[in-house]
C-alpha cells in the first residue's frame, strides 16, 4: 500500500491517474480458483476492494472511479484448484476482446 507521501516520491500514482483518462474502461478481472471457504473469500474481497479505495483515494472519485470495472468470475467446475499457468490461460480468454495494458 501506498500512501500520499510515497506516492510524491514514486510519481506511480500520478501515472496510474494519467493512464487511466486515455481508457474509457480500467480496472480488475479476478478468478476465483479455490473454493474452500466462501468466508475467506468474503474476507478478501472486503480487503481488496478497501485497498482500491485506500491507495487510489487521491483521484478516485473524479478521475478512476467512473470508468472502474470489476469482475469476479466464479466457475468451480471450470476454475477449481487449476495451476497459476491455466488461469491466466483462462484470463486470456475471458478479456482478449477488450484487454489494453496501462503503459505506466
Amino acid at each position: 500500500m501506498f500512501d500520499g507521501a510515497e506516492d510524491d516520491e514514486t510519481g506511480y500514482g500520478e501515472k496510474v491517474s494519467e493512464a487511466a483518462k486515455d481508457h474509457k474502461q480500467w480496472g480488475f478481472t479476478i478468478l476465483r480458483c479455490t473454493y474452500d471457504s466462501q468466508t475467506d473469500w468474503d474476507a478478501f474481497l472486503k480487503r481488496f476492494l478497501e485497498d482500491i479505495d485506500a491507495n487510489l483515494r487521491f483521484e478516485w472519485e473524479t478521475t478512476l472511479r467512473p470508468n472502474f470495472q470489476f469482475r469476479v468470475v466464479e466457475e468451480p467446475e471450470r476454475l477449481n484448484n487449476i495451476s497459476w499457468r491455466q488461469a491466466r490461460a483462462q484470463f486470456t480468454t475471458l478479456n482478449a476482446p477488450n484487454y489494453q495494458p496501462l503503459s505506466i
